[in-house]
């Protein structure tokens, strides 16, 4: 796996913790319970520190990556993506507000989670699956990509066109059409998943 790839996914990730790493702070650090030891205060304040480094780093990522959109493309057949279903919040959400806690137990048991969901957001190319890509105005879409043929790369439309269907990341849907084309330029992050810059329409 590329470094770009894992620092994505791990950014992504460690972003929308930050909810969480804030809860954990404020519990360790200010509320300051008696039985506090020294190593649950120092995690309390990396995890903190690491998940607001992430968030700065990670949209920083979006910001270049969606610039870097230029490979002329359409899209057609666009839908929502259901990103946050029943099953998703489960395994991303509730393990964390289960084993806040002061104790070294909860800690480690904390870390322990942090540490598999890092590690299925890696194997699984999941920076996607982050709240805070919707905080920052980015929206989530499945379409198919129609993307022109290498001997007719200055064309949109043509016999030897690519057509592949993929998670569409773009900064707004207002402008777009669900049941048309939708004529721009694209940046692909893996092999079914693109930044897509739209053409606003006259």
């Amino acid at each position: 796996m590329k470094l770009d790839r894992i620092i994505t996914n791990s950014t992504s990730f460690l972003s929308g913790c930050l909810p969480i790493a804030l809860i954990d702070f404020i519990q360790v650090i200010v509320f300051r319970p008696e039985n506090n030891n020294w190593y649950v205060e120092i995690f309390a304040k990396t995890f903190l520190l690491f998940t607001i480094i992430s968030c700065v780093v990670f949209y920083v990522i979006l910001w270049d990556n969606f610039k870097k959109a230029d490979t002329p493309v359409i899209i057609t057949n666009l839908k929502r993506k259901d990103m946050f279903s029943s099953g998703a919040i489960s395994y991303y959400v509730l393990p964390f507000i289960s084993f806040i806690g002061n104790t070294l137990q909860s800690t480690i048991t904390l870390a322990v989670v942090i540490i598999l969901l890092l590690i299925i957001f890696n194997n699984n190319m999941m920076f996607m699956y982050t709240p805070f890509l919707d905080i920052l105005g980015y929206k989530v879409l499945e379409g198919t990509i129609i993307q022109p043929g290498r001997e007719h790369e200055k064309c949109y439309c043509c016999q030897k066109n690519i057509e592949q269907s993929c998670s569409i990341v773009v900064k707004t849907d207002r402008n777009l059409f669900f049941t048309g084309e939708n004529k721009g330029t694209m940046k692909k992050i893996s092999g079914d998943t693109v930044f897509f810059k739209y053409e606003l329409k006259e």
